[in-house]
């Protein structure tokens, strides 16, 4: 059985399992692909309007490194080989350096998002030139769009440039791709508040996210939390991924702000029993 198999949620093959990935001239674009986004800071430098996780200056909420290695050791044992690393600003972690380098130990690559904000600080930018250079398989997706202030990404696109680190420099986001959680959950005249969900694109069905405490969630917008990286140390993830997916997509969700709101009737309901 080909490794895709393991964790497939939208078989073309009526679930035979006998897809020959290594003869499909589709294998290097597949996007059938575990896509983990690890959050493991909330502090940022900004209070952006649309932040789905409602990051700000203010929070200290940071992924402690045994986390890190339990995340490391649950990529190794499961078909896991690229992940993207977001806060907040990741570079506010007090320890972002080895909490970071624990879990890309042995990715294929990883995607480090950021503002840019780094550069505007010698102390930091040194950090973060000397983390990129020791780990090759890193790239910097720098964040450039009508929400963020933009301040400083002219200048960390060229500190890029000048130390020929891999970069990536993401363009103006339309309002109608803003999914409506955290900041943006009151928001009723997009797309995704009213005519279709983010996960229901084949390219972000693979997508999940895991938080700082190693929780891991359907959506990579922080919904329907579903597993735990401790509890998958060992492997096994695949057959949890297939289980709850499975179930979602059976359900009828005509939108992300009723999926949204259906998740936090089951937080409610389960923080009611815990009080009853």
């Amino acid at each position: 059985m080909n490794e895709r198999c393991q964790f497939c949620i939208d078989p073309k093959c009526e679930r035979r399992k006998d897809c020959n990935c290594e003869s499909c001239d589709k294998n290097d674009t597949c996007y059938r692909t575990l896509k983990p986004t690890v959050r493991i800071t909330l502090k940022c430098t900004q209070s952006c309007s649309h932040c789905c996780w409602e990051s700000s200056p203010a929070l200290t909420n940071h992924m402690s490194l045994d986390v890190a290695r339990d995340i490391h050791q649950f990529f190794s044992n499961n078909p896991i080989h690229s992940a993207n690393i977001m806060g907040g600003e990741f570079w506010l972690h007090p320890e972002w350096e080895d909490v970071i380098g624990t879990i890309v130990d042995g990715l294929h690559h990883a995607r480090l998002v950021t503002n840019g904000d780094w550069v505007a600080s010698e102390k930091s930018s040194g950090r973060v030139k000397a983390f990129m250079q020791e780990h090759e398989h890193c790239y910097l997706a720098i964040t450039s769009d009508r929400w963020h202030n933009n301040k400083h990404t002219a200048a960390a696109e060229a500190f890029c440039k000048k130390h020929d680190f891999l970069h990536w420099m993401g363009g103006d986001e339309d309002d109608k791709s803003i999914v409506p959680v955290g900041r943006s959950e009151l928001s009723y005249s997009n797309t995704y508040s009213m005519f279709s969900c983010y996960c229901h694109n084949p390219e972000r069905m693979y997508s999940f996210l895991i938080d700082e405490k190693g929780i891991i969630y359907k959506c990579p917008f922080g919904s329907w939390d579903y597993a735990e990286v401790r509890d998958h140390l060992e492997g096994g993830f695949c057959e949890r991924f297939v289980e709850c997916n499975a179930k979602f997509y059976k359900a009828f969700v005509p939108n992300c702000a009723s999926c949204r709101r259906a998740y936090q009737y089951r937080l409610n309901q389960d923080k009611a029993e815990a009080n009853a």
